[in-house]
């Protein structure tokens, strides 16, 4: 693992959620799906409690860059801001977003997790968001105008935006600021990150005792950790449930392209795949899968609405659960620029319950390895564990943890710290296909 030293703190180089890749086209496509995938989004992850919209747009409509949910104080941080205290006042929390607040995906579900922060600190919080933020150094502009209008906490919800978030923390000591998926801290700036690898586990499980033609296939966007651990979780549950399937993948290069999705996922499809999953964030995987009567696993929030006979189970994102504690600690006075990464037990990461298609047996069967990683029982990396090349990753009566070179984060363990680093970039050996190098 690298390391590097940053303002005086010992920090982890490692890749997230959003990183700002150079990429261009397709990465690289695995086996006979390469030759067919040649052309060229995002479900919503429901705050906790949540209910799947009944309305089915299509995945490849744009959402308006003006759209502002009910409630909010402003799309723009130039809004005018009441200052805040501890003090009796209004804390108010600034939220800046890559995609817009009804994108169906990834910027969707850290608004849904705003709102559940107005509902359940109610008469404490007031907040405010901007959409449509590159991750560039107009990013530090925004966080910077938030800090000026009186915000208390500002939180960054893309990888890309790490850099500039650290230079408007140091420009602002007296603001708190978070970072989603990041590793670089200061006095007055944390990270918050997840482990979905948890619920694309139990994903896995089902989709291994569903699949007939024990053919699988995988949409992934960038061949960077966090998209390989999820697909790696996925594949380890697949391979607990039925040691005779293979996957095949596909890698497109990209967060959100319906259009290449589509494409992908036929391809795979053709290759008699009749379960699929993705790290994508559109439904049109799922749509696709459907219109041949094949399964799917959702991404990022319940997307069972957009292919109701085929979906299988879908993992998604309850981040209103962090933004409520981090709040509270701003209002209590306790905040600490801590390093959190969130596991099912914690309910940031979680999943929907298996679709009424999925036969009673192999529903308990998810359900007893949801009530596994809750209670923290069940390890998705016990070992044996082998890449698609033969090496052994973590031999037998260890875990992936005991393979992590390098030193965990406070507060989080060895193998948080495997799955978070460079060290996750090999596929599982019931994959195909091998990984892309980014």
């Amino acid at each position: 693992m690298n390391r590097a030293t940053d303002n005086g703190q010992d920090v982890t180089a490692r890749l997230g959620r959003r990183t700002l890749l150079k990429l261009g086209g397709l990465v690289a496509v695995g086996g006979a799906a390469g030759a067919l995938l040649a052309a060229c989004g995002s479900p919503a992850a429901p705050p906790a409690p949540s209910t799947p919209a009944s309305a089915k747009p299509s995945p490849a409509s744009a959402a308006p860059a003006s759209a502002k949910p009910a409630g909010s104080a402003a799309a723009s941080p130039a809004a005018a801001a009441k200052p805040s205290s501890t003090n009796g006042k209004l804390v108010r929390a600034a939220f800046v977003y890559l995609g817009t607040t009804n994108d169906k995906g990834w910027t969707n579900a850290h608004d849904d997790g705003r709102k559940y922060l107005e509902q359940q600190l109610k008469g404490q919080v007031e907040t405010v968001f901007a959409e449509n933020v590159p991750e560039g150094a107009e990013s530090q502009r925004v966080f910077e105008d938030f800090a000026q209008k009186g915000a208390s906490v500002v939180y960054g919800t893309s990888f890309g935006y790490m850099d500039f978030m650290l230079a408007a923390a140091q420009k602002y000591p007296d603001v708190k600021f978070e970072h989603n998926t990041g590793f670089k801290t200061l006095p007055n700036l944390g990270t918050y990150g997840a482990a979905q690898e948890d619920a694309r586990y139990v994903a896995g499980l089902i989709s291994g005792k569903m699949t007939k033609s024990n053919v699988l296939g995988f949409i992934g966007s960038f061949p960077i950790p966090e998209v390989i651990r999820d697909m790696n979780g996925w594949a380890r549950g697949v391979q607990i449930a039925n040691p005779q399937a293979k996957i095949h993948t596909v890698w497109i290069n990209s967060w959100f392209d319906p259009p290449k999705e589509t494409t992908a996922a036929n391809s795979l499809l053709d290759l008699n795949a009749d379960v699929l999953a993705s790290v994508t964030d559109s439904p049109a995987m799922a749509q696709a899968a459907a219109a041949k009567k094949r399964y799917s696993v959702g991404s990022d929030s319940d997307q069972t609405s957009y292919a109701p006979d085929y979906m299988l189970i879908c993992p998604f994102w309850v981040w209103g659960i962090h933004y409520v504690k981090s709040v509270q600690s701003v209002i209590d006075g306790t905040w600490k620029n801590s390093q959190v990464y969130y596991h099912m037990k914690d309910g940031v990461s979680s999943i929907t319950a298996p679709n009424k298609i999925v036969p009673a047996d192999v529903a308990k069967l998810a359900e007893d390895a949801i009530a596994g990683l809750k209670a923290g029982t069940l390890d998705i990396w016990k070992g044996p564990l082998k890449d698609n090349k033969g090496n052994v990753i973590v031999p037998d009566g260890k875990s992936i943890g005991d393979a992590f070179k390098g030193t965990p984060l406070p507060g989080q363990s060895a193998a948080d710290g495997y799955v978070q680093s460079e060290q996750m970039n090999w596929a599982l050996d019931n994959i195909v296909d091998a990984v892309p190098k980014p």
